[in-house]
């Protein structure tokens, strides 16, 4: 068995060098017992991360062992450590080398573990994220932390507008996840608004936030990631302010029903955008697509469930020809017309049609040269015959392909699929077409290959 992603190393043979950091997420089984007596023979470890068996079963007394023959750690990772207590933590405040802190769903230390927590004063992250018992007062003391660059506060419900003031302290702070923290509030973002290195917020599930909100955080200079997704108290009128964010390079929007075309003119000015997440903002309609013709920077674009999107509006997203994901999947509109808005498209490397059944064959054939696309899904195209499907074979770096539904393939589809070289993962539930014994050859043949289909 074997420790893997940060060093390689057999587990029951002893360590001929100094080992500076150790991953057991992937093990399936170790006890806290077995993890010290590895643990003894790394007193120079910097770097910790606990495998999910050990996550149930760690208690405060296996932690204060921990930190006391690893006293070099630097980073230290609890994620769902859901028996350690304060008397636990107060063993990490040991740790003065520490540069990152992960305790996350974690419901019994509280303010007294936190305190310990905030006097580390070489911590850069830290995250906390479902650490329920925590208070606003806890979270407070954290300003004590100057050099913190990451801090991951996400659904810890006692975040409100004190805390953000106090926060406002942290001037090193680069990264603030305040994902679903309910209680906050506008008024919180003003002691932010003039923060000198925020670049990244998430806010997203923050049903509090509204156009004032918005507002304050048009003023963030450096702002680059702004993560709103299912936050739905800011309107149109306060999504126009972030026109003024023209670092921007992330801009989540998925799930705010409430705003529209009138809203997104800001993405016009938003010409540094690598990624936008539009999904299911489904009242949009081809007049945003019009806007995103100067962003021509952009990675990664979702529009899956937008659905008074056509193909004349992707025409529009021509000029974007450093795009790699496009969704689409959901566009019930879509036609063989938005083949003209994805052709150039040449670097793209996943690509969701899923569930435009009005799309043919002919979209396959227009990119058959696509030679860095590996991802593609085309499930629910009733229209795909198996003549179709060849294109792909041209499509040199394909690794998964998604036809779940597509009831016109049989089995002279396989004949295809079998010269797809790198093709690892084929979907194909819902091919009514296709035959048991038809799938089975093409696993036999593709012993590499994963299939799923209907048993």
């Amino acid at each position: 068995m074997k420790i893997t992603n940060i060093i390689e190393v057999e587990v029951n043979e002893p360590s001929q060098k100094p080992m500076s950091g150790i991953d057991l997420s992937e093990l399936a089984s170790l006890s806290p017992e077995q993890l010290i007596k590895y643990l003894y023979r790394m007193p120079n470890l910097k770097k910790l991360s606990l495998p999910d068996a050990i996550k149930r079963s760690l208690e405060d007394a296996h932690l204060k062992v921990i930190c006391k023959i690893c006293p070099k750690l630097e980073s230290l990772s609890l994620n769902g450590c859901i028996n350690i207590k304060n008397e636990g933590i107060q063993a990490v405040g040991a740790l003065t080398e520490l540069k990152s802190f992960t305790l996350t769903n974690n419901d019994r230390v509280s303010d007294e573990g936190i305190s310990v927590i905030a006097a580390l004063e070489n911590l850069k992250e830290l995250d906390l994220t479902r650490c329920r018992k925590i208070t606003a007062k806890g979270l407070k003391a954290l300003n004590c932390l100057k050099k913190l660059e990451v801090l991951n506060l996400t659904w810890c419900s006692a975040v409100d507008d004190s805390v953000l003031e106090q926060l406002s302290d942290l001037k090193n702070l680069k990264t603030l996840f305040l994902t679903y923290c309910e209680p906050l509030e506008s008024e919180g973002f003003k002691f932010l608004e003039n923060h000198p290195a925020l670049s990244y917020i998430s806010l997203s599930g923050c049903i509090g936030i509204d156009d004032k909100a918005l507002e304050y955080l048009s003023q963030m200079e450096h702002l680059e990631h702004l993560l709103l997704d299912n936050s739905y108290g800011f309107t149109n009128e306060g999504l126009k302010l972030l026109k003024t964010l023209t670092k921007l390079r992330t801009l989540d929007l998925s799930g705010c029903r409430q705003i529209d075309d009138t809203g997104l003119e800001c993405l016009s000015e938003l010409t540094e955008l690598v990624v936008l997440d539009l999904s299911m903002v489904d009242a949009i309609t081809d007049k945003t697509l019009e806007g995103l013709q100067k962003s021509v920077k952009l990675r990664k674009l979702d529009l899956s469930m937008c659905e008074l999107l056509t193909g004349e509006g992707v025409k529009n997203l021509v000029e974007l020809e450093e795009l790699e994901i496009l969704n689409l999947s959901g566009c019930l509109l879509l036609d063989d017309t938005v083949i003209i808005g994805i052709k150039e498209m040449k670097k793209i490397k996943l690509l969701n049609m899923s569930a435009c059944n009005q799309v043919s064959g002919a979209l396959l054939e227009a990119i058959d040269k696509f030679e860095h696309l590996k991802v593609l899904n085309l499930s629910g195209l009733s229209k795909l015959t198996n003549k179709d499907i060849g294109c792909a074979i041209s499509m040199k770096d394909l690794s998964v392909l998604n036809l779940k539904g597509c009831g016109l393939l049989t089995d002279g589809v396989f004949d295809k699929i079998r010269l797809m070289k790198r093709l690892r993962h084929l979907l194909l539930e819902g091919c009514e077409g296709l035959s048991l014994d038809g799938i089975l050859n093409l696993k036999d043949y593709c012993p590499d290959l994963q299939v799923t289909y209907d048993k």
